[in-house]
């Protein structure tokens, strides 16, 4: 059976906001509380994104590799990713809060032989690191 994505509260208080009033507002329409708002408030998930920048390009620094969400949803409104929007808005020598994972690419970057790399459901992120390493391992 097909399935409808479920939509983040934000987006269904948006689309469908006209319809709902809060209390003590006047007009017609269904009554929600405070408490009815922040219940349908989801905590975000957290995102991860792989490392594009090689541990040897600049000590100081890391690079993602990401493509921003953009779409319409059906009643017309554009949606904009809640990660990639916001990294999308960030300006050179701006911060971002992260956290970082090791990886599991040590054997690759570390082999003098050919690799054979496929990126299957990983993207091209995590490749980019492994290969910018190992040309700069070749200097």
């Amino acid at each position: 059976p097909a399935r409808t994505p479920r939509a983040p509260a934000p987006q269904v208080l948006e689309d469908f906001g006209p319809f709902l009033r809060s209390e003590g507002e006047e007009g017609e329409g269904p009554v929600l509380s405070l408490g009815h708002w922040v219940a349908m408030l989801d905590p975000a998930a957290p995102r991860h994104f792989s490392i594009a920048s090689a541990p040897s390009d600049d000590p100081g620094s890391l690079e993602l590799c990401a493509a921003e969400v953009v779409e319409r949803t059906r009643y017309g409104r554009t949606f904009r990713g809640l990660c990639t929007g916001h990294l999308a808005r960030l300006q050179p020598g701006d911060a971002a809060p992260l956290w970082i994972r090791p990886g599991s690419f040590a054997r690759a970057t570390a082999s003098p032989n050919a690799v054979w790399a496929l990126g299957n459901g990983t993207g091209v992120a995590p490749l980019r690191s492994v290969l910018r390493e190992r040309m700069a391992a070749r200097r």
